[in-house]
């Protein structure tokens, strides 16, 4: 019985060297430096990008989408009388099909420019978060090669 208490004893010394007890005051610095990166003004940039990408997503997916099929164009076409009306209509479709590409193009291309930025922000946040864990990492391990080891017995 006395061996045993003696080997746990030496086990709990080991153990203690090897993993150490945080501090509460080190495991609240620890867990600052960790989740320092996402924090308020980190949610504040998602919740931006997402409503841009909204936004611009909307415009691009399902706005302008059913321009030939409204109802509006084909009651004027059913009142136009000459072939005059309906060539000076049919160049002020054609003005307004431009209009509409114009707008759909920009939408495409505000969505894929705001789409790759929310993707570098992502990618950055975790960067920088793999990063910190490494400096824990790495600091934790300083502190637990600086230990001296007790002289064995």
């Amino acid at each position: 019985m006395e061996k045993l208490s003696e080997f746990q004893e030496k086990y709990s010394q080991k153990e203690e060297l090897l993993n150490p007890p945080i501090k509460a005051s080190n495991q609240r610095d620890l867990d600052q430096k960790k989740s320092s990166i996402v924090g308020s003004p980190w949610y504040t940039i998602l919740v931006i990008y997402s409503i841009l990408l909204s936004f611009t997503g909307g415009v691009t997916f399902f706005y302008n989408n059913a321009f030939a099929s409204r109802e509006e164009h084909i009651k004027n076409l059913d009142l136009m009388k000459t072939s005059e009306q309906l060539d000076v209509y049919q160049e002020l479709l054609e003005v307004e099909i431009q209009n509409m590409e114009n707008v759909n193009n920009i939408a495409n291309q505000s969505f894929n420019v705001i789409l790759g930025s929310l993707l570098g922000f992502l990618s950055a946040t975790l960067t920088t978060l793999s990063s910190k864990d490494d400096e824990i990492a790495d600091s934790h391990d300083s502190i637990l090669e600086s230990k001296p080891e007790p002289p064995e017995n």
